[in-house]
């Protein structure tokens, strides 16, 4: 599919290179015409390739995410033996929160960088980027487990578009959800992450002949009471208790770090809200007013994840 594209953006592309030049204005708008199909197709195939999920006619979907995937993957190996195994998780935002996610990133921009976290242009959503820290991942019908940057040596590795990532390694704080299959140190994912599409999107893509980046799905704006609906509409994971299994710590973050919160298990405490340590600090982020939602970015949570602690509870 993305020969065939990248084929006719060529065949477009020289098209409007053979329409002479002249003062016709029939000729002027067909060139533009021209031009605009070009550009367009071009961006397409630049999507297909990378599984950017904005619109087609978003420049910055293969442009800022594709630098920043490149950039991130350098600094986790530059070692050419090594696959890399890098997730995304999407936070969508709404219409009447943009001005406050627009100031945020204004003011704690370079922060931001080294939480590895990538906004669109148009502040419809961010992206937050991860290693995937001591993952389980399968190929050729056998597995291998990664270190603690995502790292995986695969002898005789000859297609990377075949690794799946089936979970992670068990720890002292990493113990596993309700939405997870436990077997002895081993945490199995319900569903692997693999390179498919699906619904039209992919699922995960190569970049670099040796790293792999996975999507980890999209949550929905953290501000439940705004004025619209966002991009994605997909749900907080639920607990073990919310889903009919045995009862363990509660909400899936205290459940995954044996009873402890991101905050004590990982040694994060941010110094916004009062401390507690029987739930998720998921609301302490940048210019919180401690309200309990909206405030996910820069949060105890959000650092935990960014730092390649938490992903299997996603």
């Amino acid at each position: 599919m993305g020969i065939f594209l990248f084929w006719q953006s060529q065949k477009v592309i020289k098209e409007f290179l053979e329409v002479p030049y002249n003062t016709n204005m029939d000729t002027i708008f067909f060139r533009k015409s021209i031009t605009a199909s070009a550009i367009a197709v071009i961006i397409i195939v630049s999507s297909l390739l990378t599984g950017c999920h904005q619109d087609a006619s978003d420049v910055l979907c293969s442009s800022d995410f594709m630098a920043f995937e490149h950039e991130f993957s350098k600094t986790l190996s530059s070692d050419n033996n090594v696959v890399k195994l890098i997730g995304f998780k999407t936070y969508t935002i709404s219409c009447c929160e943009k001005e406050h996610f627009m100031e945020i990133a204004n003011q704690y921009g370079e922060e931001l960088k080294k939480y590895n976290t990538v906004f669109s242009d148009d502040f419809s959503f961010y992206r937050i980027y991860f290693a995937l820290h001591t993952a389980i991942v399968e190929y050729n019908g056998k597995t291998y487990t990664a270190d603690e940057k995502g790292l995986v040596l695969i002898p005789d590795l000859k297609n990377i578009s075949k690794i799946k990532v089936i979970g992670r390694k068990r720890s002292e704080f990493v113990h596993g959800t309700g939405s997870n299959i436990i077997e002895k140190d081993r945490i199995i994912l319900k569903d692997a992450f693999k390179q498919e599409v699906k619904n039209g999107l992919m699922t995960g893509y190569s970049i670099e002949g040796n790293a792999c980046i996975f999507d980890f799905h999209a949550i929905t704006s953290m501000n439940e009471s705004c004025c619209s609906k966002t991009l994605f509409e997909v749900p907080r994971l639920k607990s073990r208790t919310e889903v009919g299994g045995t009862p363990l710590h509660g909400a899936s973050c205290i459940e995954n770090h044996g009873g402890m919160n991101c905050s004590d298990a990982f040694g994060i405490w941010g110094d916004n809200c009062v401390t507690k340590r029987d739930r998720c600090m998921d609301f302490n982020g940048y210019n919180s007013d401690c309200s309990g939602s909206g405030y996910f970015l820069g949060s105890d949570c959000f650092k935990a994840m960014a730092l390649f602690h938490c992903w299997n509870e996603l």
